[in-house]
């Protein structure tokens, strides 16, 4: 008689998890309800009290983004209270509309294009035609990668089986003898030493070596089905006389990968320990040659700063204690039920499999990537980013080696340098530089996504930040004051890099709270670092002349596309007609131009 499984047995292994992840999510929403509530409640009262009962999109998006005493407001909490308030209206399409706009920031935000960028490309590859190719020829073998993969400094001799040119001109492959160096290719080899994108670890990078000295420079190695495929390009153009080549992987990068992939055990183990949660899941892991990224998720979600401290801290101790590393084989159904081996809960194991061992006992992980040979070899560790993904998951951005040493370096010798002279000198600083100064420091290091700062210095320098950054108020009626010193000029210059979206926001309200302006007709605000100029028109039926006028005698152009700037920076310029933004059609030109001279030519043609 054949006996019936349970189905998903999987599920009534994690039971016990389970229970436990749905008990701490209701206490942590219980918690975060108590701490709500009377932050909303005080919120509505304020507004009541002022006789003003319109909630904006603005007001809902500061409530449920924590941007108030950072505590976070439900949305659900927001719509049951308001219900008890009928005169009270809530504009939830602009809320909408504030929501997208952050979706769209965060889907422009990458990490390849932002402060770190990595070297390897994201590539698609047409898997299926080069599978088609592979298939055509029968003999073809399974690429042996082990143990090679894993002794990369030593060059290995290997057979070319295979060379793939890549015709992106005519959307086609084509299998070569014949070489030409503007085409990429992708070569299959009866064996190999470069380890393919495996486990969240990019591939290595290195040379093909030919006899006849043709050399193949590769930018990633990827698995295809039994076969390793490695893709890039020729230096120079060629034939392919003999099959017999060199393979040389980059020791460097493997290096840095194999730095990077150790760290993530060290951070795997001491946060389990840190969060008291041995069920901690890693839910995934993206390592790179510069940086690496590991995401988790826990039952313990109540994660501070300090405990992002003393991860940082720990990690280093371990570094510095310089733990023998070294891998051990095993049949997986063994050490199955070990429980001192970590093991992916969601991942399928072969028979057999690879055990990362660090030290002793300290740390057992089964693992198919590459490991330094001890701990000395990381040498620096330091979080950059910490992300959250949900209500239970993290997600931590690291450096190691150099790359965490070039970031302190940076912190200490510039920014902190920087920082300091701003805050011991902001009184003297004029107002729209210090303005300025301060904004570039968020931009590119305080900033929640920067991965140029030290994470767990930035809370600190961020309240200090928010101490000496001029308020937009001030910085209006400031410029303001620099326009009414001088009438006739009519025009204001700067040399400071600031948010076009600012100068033309000052300028549109200058008419609603300046009267002795309201006889001008316009004004001309001049940006030399930017080599642009924003022009405010009284009267806006002017503006087809002015445009005819600053291309043909100034050579200047309108800018039209503001895809490239925040919402409010476009409905601001293309849906207001009285803002006008120019920008020399010969840079080179801008600074030497006359724009007193211009100014007052303008006057006398134009307005």
């Amino acid at each position: 008689m054949i006996e019936r499984a349970t189905p998903y047995p999987e599920l009534n292994e994690k039971l016990n998890r389970t229970i436990e992840i749905v008990k701490y999510c209701e206490l942590n929403y219980i918690q975060k309800y108590q701490l709500a509530k009377p932050l909303l409640e005080k919120f509505i009262q304020d507004k009541i009290q002022k006789s003003d009962y319109f909630i904006s999109g603005n007001d809902i998006y500061r409530l449920y983004a924590g941007k108030i005493n950072n505590i976070n407001v439900p949305l659900e909490m927001i719509e049951d209270y308001t219900r008890l308030y009928p005169l009270i209206k809530i504009d939830w399409l602009n809320f909408d509309e504030l929501m997208r706009e952050e979706t769209r920031k965060s889907k422009l935000f990458s990490i390849y294009n932002k402060t770190i960028k990595t070297n390897e490309n994201i590539i698609q590859h047409p898997i299926d035609k080069i599978f088609d190719l592979i298939k055509q020829n029968s003999s073809l073998k399974e690429t042996i990668d082990e143990p090679y993969k894993y002794h990369a400094d030593k060059s290995i001799n290997a057979e070319i089986k295979l060379i793939i040119q890549n015709d992106n001109i005519n959307n086609q492959l084509n299998i070569v003898q014949s070489i030409d160096k503007n085409f990429k290719y992708y070569i299959l080899l009866d064996r190999t030493n470069f380890y393919s994108t495996s486990g969240g670890q990019s591939s290595d990078h290195g040379i093909i070596e030919f006899s006849n000295k043709l050399i193949f420079q590769i930018e990633n190695v990827f698995r295809l089905h039994k076969y390793i495929i490695h893709y890039g390009y020729f230096l120079e153009n060629g034939n392919i006389n003999d099959k017999n080549v060199l393979c040389h992987v980059d020791m460097k990068r493997r290096l840095n990968l194999s730095r990077n992939h150790t760290t993530t055990h060290l951070v795997n183990k001491i946060l389990r320990e840190l969060l008291n949660d041995p069920n901690l899941i890693q839910k995934a892991s993206l390592i790179h040659e510069d940086y690496f990224i590991f995401e988790y998720s826990s039952i313990n979600t109540n994660t501070t700063n300090s405990i992002f401290e003393e991860l940082e801290k720990r990690v280093n101790e371990i570094i510095h204690l310089n733990l023998p590393i070294s891998i051990s084989s095993h049949n997986y159904n063994s050490i199955r039920s070990d429980s001192n081996i970590y093991r992916l809960s969601n991942e399928f194991y072969p028979s057999d499999v690879r055990c990362v061992n660090i030290g002793s006992t300290y740390s057992r992980e089964l693992c198919c990537g590459t490991h330094v040979s001890s701990t000395n070899e990381i040498e620096d560790f330091l979080i950059i980013r910490v992300d959250s993904r949900g209500q239970s998951n993290k997600r931590i951005y690291c450096l190691t080696s150099s790359y965490a040493k070039y970031v302190r370096n940076l912190f200490k010798n510039e920014f902190e340098k920087k920082f300091h002279y701003l805050e011991q000198n902001q009184n003297q600083i004029t107002l729209d530089e210090l303005y300025n100064e301060c904004r570039i420091l968020r931009e590119i290091y305080l900033d929640e996504k920067s991965l140029l700062f030290p994470f767990n210095q930035r809370l600190n320098y961020l309240n200090r930040w928010y101490k000496i950054m001029p308020d937009k108020k001030f910085l209006r009626k400031y410029l303001l004051n620099q326009i009414n010193k001088d009438l006739k000029k009519n025009f204001i210059h700067s040399n400071v890099n600031l948010p076009i979206y600012d100068i033309g926001y000052m300028l549109l309200r200058y008419d609603d709270e300046n009267h002795i302006r309201k006889h001008q007709s316009y004004v001309i605000y001049i940006n030399f670092y930017q080599q642009i100029i924003i022009i405010y028109l009284k009267n806006p039926r002017q503006r087809n002349q002015l445009i005819e006028h600053m291309k043909n005698f100034y050579h200047m152009n309108i800018l039209t596309n503001f895809e490239n700037y925040d919402q409010q920076t476009r409905d601001l310029f293309t849906i207001t007609k009285k803002l006008i933004v120019f920008q020399p059609i010969n840079k080179d030109t801008f600074n030497k131009m006359n724009f007193q001279q211009m100014c007052d030519e303008l006057f006398s043609t134009v307005f």
